[in-house]
């Protein structure tokens, strides 16, 4: 599936818009999660995350990663 979406925003400043092409496939093969990860914290508020990069063949095939974050005990 796919559509060109496009947000547009106004107020008393003026209108400024923006559009993005989104493309959603099925993989036939998703690549496995990152390996290596580590999480070091920066501060209280800051939380840099590092992992291993993958070999090239398998990274031709990933355009991203999606981090989720929600309280601890949560």
């Amino acid at each position: 599936d796919e559509a060109i979406y496009q947000c547009i925003a106004e107020n008393s400043a003026g209108t400024n818009q923006a559009s993005a092409r989104l493309a959603v496939s099925l993989a036939k093969e998703l690549p496995d999660s990152p390996q290596g990860l580590k999480a070091t914290a920066l501060s209280k508020t800051t939380l840099q995350l590092s992992w291993t990069q993958p070999p090239a063949e398998i990274t031709d095939g990933i355009i991203g990663y999606v981090l989720h974050i929600r309280k601890y005990g949560g």
